[in-house]
């Protein structure tokens, strides 16, 4: 019976860990097509400044968020 509760939870780990991965394929994907139009327009210098900014708004919210959890257990 414990061996049986141990295999489900791991189970479920797997499909969490499938579905997140399955989430960023598609938005790798999604963001090949769309470098894709950019290219075939001209504007790949544009997607790419695009791109740059926000993954730096993003890194920014990830760093405010890793200040505030440590703030917080402090």
């Amino acid at each position: 019976m414990c061996i049986s509760a141990g295999f489900r939870a791991r189970r479920k780990q797997d499909e969490d860990r499938m579905g997140w991965q399955i989430i960023v394929a598609a938005m790798a994907g999604y963001l090949v097509l769309l470098g894709r139009s950019a290219w075939k327009q001209g504007e790949f210098r544009q997607y790419l400044r695009s791109l740059a900014i926000v993954a730096m708004l993003c890194a920014l919210l990830a760093g405010a968020v890793a200040l505030a959890m440590l703030m917080d257990g402090a």
